[in-house]
């Protein structure tokens, strides 16, 4: 059998032979393109485990046919992906993760999600990082479930929508799209060889365009074409620091009881304490952060701008004085914040009008796409099953 995983750096020869499908991973890249493209109007809804919440952009999909029928389990027991799943599940006591046993994570009068749908997303979240996977917090790959979980239902909501709604998209539409997508793999003959390579035929990925295609449109027809921007806001967008540079220290609190969480702010205070008495925050952050993304650059986050992080860390980055450390609080765990400078507009009112009025749209955008899906759950009786750590 195809061992995945251990616990140690060496590299395995079933994740190599894995991480070497490139082309399967290009294919996954453009498929998440398809939806997100900010110049057609269509904006992610959902928040995932990790600061940055374009980290949900790295996270891609198999088809997700929006059936309510039991699925049949999606990888043969040599394959390496079986391995990846079975070792998790044994090792972590994570029995959602079991590729021998189909659970229902979230239903609605319309479909059920699976544990067998998010599987697909999750190799791809985690490939990169296999080897070492038992080493991270069993909450991250928790987190990482239920972000997964909201992807698939908010698309399979959208999908039933846009049926409900009447939205068509047109053959020649999507063939154009898969075209397009194939000549990155050097046409269509070599991408059909990759597709069968990865168990999907043509007939597949077409109706995974087609789908994704009239989510967009549904999207834009229902929520994104009518959202009003006024000077006012405009003007006052103007006056706001446009962005913020800072470091940051991460203790993760995410899953943890609440004696736990105290013991985690009683140190974060400590390191803080340290911090006022005068020793680098880039030091201690390189030391004790549990970010990954920014710990080896002394947790340093430059340039943030607003709408890109969480809110609790967005509003401390723009409302601390610059040169201040302080304690926040966001749904990731205990920070400690220290402002290093923030920026304002240096372009003319009229130079930075268009820029200005995008932000707007963009930021208005993700609220009402949120909103409409929050509507959407309602509206099909959806109902989160999978509920730990939630």
């Amino acid at each position: 059998m195809n061992v995945l995983l251990q616990r140690n750096d060496t590299p395995l020869p079933a994740l190599e032979k894995w991480q070497q499908n490139s082309k399967w991973s290009r294919y996954l890249i453009l498929k998440w393109s398809i939806y997100t493209q900010p110049e057609k109007g269509v904006f992610t809804a959902s928040k995932g485990y990790g600061m940055k919440r374009n980290l949900a952009m790295v996270i891609v999909l198999l088809l997700a046919a929006a059936c309510a029928r039991k699925p049949s389990l999606p990888y043969d027991k040599e394959s390496p992906e079986y391995a990846f799943f079975k070792t998790i599940a044994d090792s972590m006591d994570l029995d959602v993760l079991n590729p021998d046993k189909p659970v229902i994570l979230a239903s609605c009068n319309k479909f059920k999600v699976w544990n067998v749908d998010i599987m697909p997303g999750f190799v791809r979240m985690y490939l990169q990082a296999a080897p070492q996977i038992l080493a991270l917090p069993r909450e991250q790959l928790v987190a990482s479930v239920h972000q997964l979980i909201d992807r698939i239902s908010e698309d399979r909501l959208l999908d039933e929508a846009a049926q409900a709604a009447g939205i068509s998209v047109e053959p020649d539409a999507a063939e154009q799209e898969l075209l397009d997508i194939a000549g990155r793999f050097g046409g269509i003959d070599s991408f059909r060889v990759a597709m069968e390579n990865i168990g999907m035929t043509l007939k597949e990925v077409r109706q995974d365009i087609r789908n994704r295609l009239s989510r967009r449109q549904y999207v834009y027809n229902s929520v994104l074409d009518s959202i009003p921007i006024s000077e006012d806001e405009v003007k006052q967008l103007y006056g706001e620091d446009l962005s913020a540079t800072v470091r940051h220290i991460l203790f993760v609190t995410y899953g943890k009881s609440d004696s736990e969480k105290d013991t985690i702010r009683n140190k974060a205070q400590e390191i803080l304490n340290r911090i006022h008495q005068g020793e680098p925050i880039s030091d201690l952050a390189r030391q004790y952060s549990e970010d990954p993304v920014s710990r080896e650059r002394g947790g340093l986050y430059e340039n943030i701008v607003r709408g890109q992080m969480s809110e609790p860390f967005e509003q401390a980055a723009f409302s601390l004085p610059v040169g201040d450390t302080d304690l926040i609080e966001t749904e990731f765990g205990i920070h400690i914040m220290q402002v290093i400078g923030r920026q304002t507009e240096s372009r003319t009112y009229a130079r930075a009008r268009p820029f200005l009025i995008q932000t707007l749209l963009s930021r208005k955008r993700q609220e009402a796409l949120a909103a409409h899906v929050e509507q959407l759950k309602d509206q099909y009786k959806y109902k989160r099953l999978y509920t730990e750590h939630l």
